[in-house]
């Protein structure tokens, strides 16, 4: 999936990338889920930034085995591995730029997701108007539980024409990320049909909205994420 980044008036300001290739051990259940993310335009000669992670997907579990993310930002450099041991109950987060922040910690719940692979995984829920869902987000060594709600359906014009559409919204989170304690909403639109699309995505903050549109994308077969247990 391939999504324009937009930023009130500006209708381009970065480019993000999800996508998966086959694990190289070979294992069918297991995917690399790229994501990456870079501004582009002006807003690249004054914001340069290129992100990139790579998760280990577990798609029988609905939960990541390891995460890398690098941050080219001129002024937030990031070269950090997280790896989750499901057996010690532990989290092995390993900051490779700030090694102060280098720590282990126990994991509160089993199915931790990076934000590309979230994406993935509202693909392959059941999803129905007033229904809500469990999204656990393992990010920077930190974690967070989002209770996710299907608010209804929404026809979207896109460049691929009219789409009807779930809007999925968080209703709860904890702990608060800065996003939420700053007062922002945020929505995502994933196409009512068997494709379950990512169409759309909306953080709404106090200076603005920022979207990422989709542009393109490639689905390999109808095989969607396993839902959370």
């Amino acid at each position: 999936f391939q999504f324009r980044g937009q930023w009130g008036i500006f209708r381009k300001v970065g480019q993000i990338t999800i996508a998966t290739e086959a694990a190289q051990n070979g294992d069918p259940s297991l995917l690399l889920v790229k994501t990456e993310a870079r501004t582009v335009g002006f807003v690249k000669a004054l914001f340069p930034l290129v992100l990139q992670g790579n998760a280990l997907l577990d798609t029988s579990k609905g939960r990541i085995i390891e995460n890398r993310v690098t941050d080219e930002g001129r002024s937030n450099e990031r070269d950090a591995n997280t790896r989750f041991d499901f057996d010690s109950g532990l989290m092995l987060h390993v900051d490779n730029l700030r090694p102060d922040r280098t720590k282990d910690r126990p994991l509160p719940y089993g199915t931790p997701l990076d934000y590309g692979s979230a994406i993935l995984q509202i693909r392959g829920w059941d999803l129905e108007p007033n229904r809500e869902y469990p999204l656990f987000i393992a990010s920077n060594g930190k974690f967070y539980l989002i209770e996710m709600k299907a608010k209804g359906i929404d026809s979207l014009n896109t460049k691929f024409g009219d789409i009807d559409a779930y809007r999925v919204e968080p209703v709860s989170a904890f702990p608060l990320s800065r996003i939420f304690r700053e007062g922002g909403k945020m929505a995502v639109w994933i196409s009512k049909d068997s494709r379950r699309i990512p169409l759309r995505l909306d953080v709404k903050t106090s200076i603005g909205t920022a979207s990422m549109r989709l542009e393109s994308f490639d689905l390999n077969g109808d095989a969607v994420v396993a839902a959370s247990q």
